[in-house]
């Protein structure tokens, strides 16, 4: 099964990191667990244009992963613009991010990221540091493939 990556990165959010090496660390990561065809895409953290940047990734990709805007900042606006397009909640993929990144950093439980599905789409947000983004692909990575095979073959909504 092929699956199609989309990664969206929030600009400018984020002390530290550029938004090129957080969007960086993302396509490696995926690289590193098998996904070398991601499509990526850079916005600004205005909710109306993430509205926009999400529903186009929608059109055409398996999995969505947004890296950023999901932190105490009053601009990070991730996780209420995901959760106005989402069909269908899947908080269990951002618990288990937390818990697996809690165990190395207690700021990881700040991350207010969620996850879900619209249509064929899961979104997962992911925190906004290249190395969270790195460690929180390598936790869900094994969980794409069953994930995806459900939602293709049963759990879509049309």
């Amino acid at each position: 099964m092929r699956i199609s990556i989309g990664v969206l990165t929030v600009s400018g959010d984020r002390e530290g990191d550029s938004d090129e090496v957080v969007t960086n660390a993302a396509v490696r990561a995926l690289g590193h667990v098998g996904y070398e065809s991601v499509t990526t895409q850079l916005v600004s953290s205005k909710p109306e244009d993430i509205h926009t940047a999400l529903m186009e990734l929608c059109e055409s990709c398996d999995v969505i992963l947004t890296a950023g805007g999901s932190g105490f900042l009053p601009t990070d606006m991730m996780p209420e613009v995901t959760s106005s397009i989402i069909e269908r909640a899947a908080p269990g993929l951002t618990e288990h991010i937390r818990y697996e990144l809690g165990k190395h950093s207690e700021t990881s439980y700040l991350h207010r990221g969620i996850a879900g599905i619209r249509g064929r789409t899961v979104i997962i947000n992911l925190p906004s540091s290249a190395e969270m983004v790195k460690n929180s692909i390598e936790t869900v990575a094994l969980l794409l493939r069953p994930m995806m095979s459900e939602v293709q073959a049963n759990g879509a909504l049309a």
